[in-house]
């Protein structure tokens, strides 16, 4: 008897098993549904990244790459067409599951055309920006609300706003506990921040927070790991208000690497203007760090999720937490990721 199929369409996927870096909640995701489902075949086609269009296996995955390396125009129509020929093909005569595409962008356009012509579902998870204003492609799916999934309350309130449509589910990402370093970690950093030194993510606002906290705590450490445009302007910024023997910025690193960071630090900031869920967050509360964003994911209570209106209350909660000698340091999993992909496969057998 022959697996059932499931497809997943993505802008990209990891080049190899090596590439941790690359969307790791998507990787969490794929390893758990393989976990749960080993009946189910998974089929990966990646839209953009890695740049090759030879097909390759990922964890006895296939991954099918289009190569379209994010360039428009002609070049990424013809991908379009190779991608809907091959999805043609691959479900031809086949026990499909469903499709699944990541983000509300031209993989989703992808997988609702494919599916309105087949007797299976597609399912678009909206993950971030997408839910945004001015997302084209937002707009044609937004009478379609039973194939959209939220990563959110957050972001199922944010598209509503904007496109006065609210998607049919809300699935929170989850992670993998087996996937931390075992053994307990000295807490010898302060505040960590991670993510792309974007203006969105507004990491110029950890280093005001250091600086007014320094005062109170003169040996506060705090370490920034992540590049980007603004990395210029932030080392500028610390040398400007003196901070260098208080703040490191280390740059990328592997996943492992970061989790790592984490198991060592006590506090993990998030000051992005703009976020989905915050899959650092969610790793950081089970790393044993207590975070402390502005934006707020979910309704729900998440114990040692701190929510600021401002820079001030960020700092204020700040110095409470590294004042008390009582803060507790237990790991919080707030979603489990084997949950998460139970969830998608429940949906796709519902009607």
């Amino acid at each position: 008897m022959s697996k059932s199929l499931l497809v997943i369409i993505s802008p990209g996927f990891p080049a190899d098993e090596s590439d941790s870096a690359c969307l790791p909640l998507q990787q969490a995701l794929v390893l758990a549904l393989n976990k749960a489902y080993p009946e189910m075949e998974i089929v990966i086609l990646a839209f953009h990244y890695p740049f090759t269009g030879k097909p390759y296996r990922w964890h006895n995955n296939q991954v099918i790459p289009l190569n379209g390396r994010n360039r428009g125009g002609l070049h990424k129509r013809l991908c379009g067409i190779r991608g809907w020929r091959i999805l043609k093909q691959i479900t031809r005569n086949r026990k499909t599951t469903g499709v699944l595409s990541f983000w509300l962008k031209e993989c989703a356009i992808m997988g609702h055309v494919l599916a309105r012509r087949q007797p299976f579902k597609h399912l678009a998870w909206i993950l971030g920006q997408d839910a945004k204003a001015g997302n084209r492609q937002a707009q044609s799916l937004k009478n379609y609300p039973e194939e959209l999934v939220a990563l959110s309350d957050f972001i199922a309130t944010e598209f509503d706003k904007n496109y006065h449509a609210l998607p049919a589910y809300i699935v929170p990402p989850g992670i993998d506990p087996d996937i931390f370093p075992q053994g307990n970690k000295e807490k010898d950093i302060d505040i960590l921040a991670v993510g792309s030194l974007i203006p969105l993510k507004q990491l110029d606002v950890l280093v005001d927070v250091v600086k007014k906290l320094v005062p109170s705590f003169p040996s506060l450490k705090a370490v920034i790991c992540g590049e980007g445009a603004e990395k210029n302007n932030l080392l500028r910024q610390i040398t400007q208000q003196g901070l260098e023997q208080h703040i490191e910025l280390v740059g990328e690193k592997k996943y492992s690497e970061v989790l790592s960071l984490m198991q060592r630090s006590k506090l993990l900031l998030h000051p992005s203007a703009y976020e989905g869920f915050g899959m650092v967050c969610l790793e950081a509360l089970y790393a044993g760090a207590h975070v402390i964003s502005f934006c707020r994911p979910q309704q729900a209570w998440i114990r040692h999720w701190h929510y600021a209106d401002n820079e001030e209350e960020m700092i204020k909660i700040s110095a409470t937490l590294l004042g008390s000698d009582k803060i507790d340091h237990q790991p919080v999993l707030a979603y489990h990721i084997k949950d998460t992909a139970r969830e998608f496969i429940r949906l796709f057998h519902s009607k």
